[in-house]
């Protein structure tokens, strides 16, 4: 029953924590893109990465922490662990701490594996589902990477001015690693970040 009641009260944390985010930022007309939250247009970025086959590992941490409520306390870190990153944060949480200065933080996945998977399926089906000539294989690295509006590069540049609008929510970091799977190119044209 307690783990019970600490898990209720964690997805309570978190939904109050989501309800701030869209209730400030994405109502926010004043943002260079009404209705857009670089925050989870990054993590969407990061999944369909994570789904393309293309990356050796994803690790992305944010760590908001509301203010100005009186139920909710801890900063929350929004961590997405991905193939060789798995584990990461339980791994270097000492240190992370410390980089963000944050004593006491609440971590939650916000995809897992079978996210990716189920992602990865859905891709596919759209795929078989278009035309032959749609069908041609069409990397996605640089393109959910860097070249999008909502790719993790653009999204991750606006995070923390984003959420610095919000008048309840605070970005205290955010931390994203992205491995490239071994490609034929060189190591001096490869685009690993």
């Amino acid at each position: 029953m307690d783990t019970i009641a600490r898990c209720s009260d964690a997805v309570g944390l978190f939904c109050n924590v989501e309800e701030l985010f869209y209730n400030e930022i994405l109502a926010e007309k004043n943002l260079s893109y009404a209705g857009f939250s670089c925050l989870l247009n990054c993590e969407e970025a990061l999944l369909s990465l994570a789904s393309s086959g293309e990356v050796e590992g994803i690790f992305s941490a944010n760590i908001i922490k509301p203010k100005n409520t009186s139920n909710i306390t801890k900063p929350i870190c929004r961590i997405f662990e991905y193939d060789c990153y798995c584990g990461f944060f339980s791994d270097n949480s000492d240190l992370i701490k410390v980089q963000t200065e944050v004593n006491d933080v609440l971590p939650i996945h916000v995809f897992n594996d079978m996210d990716v998977t189920n992602n990865a399926a859905r891709n596919s089906i759209l795929l078989k589902k278009k035309g032959e000539k749609e069908r041609r294989k069409r990397y996605s690295y640089k393109r959910f990477l860097r070249e999008n509006k909502t790719s993790v590069v653009n999204s991750s540049k606006g995070i923390l001015a984003e959420v610095g609008k919000c008048g309840s929510v605070e970005c205290l970091g955010v931390m994203i690693y992205v491995i490239k799977k071994e490609t034929k190119l060189s190591s001096e044209e490869s685009d690993d970040r």
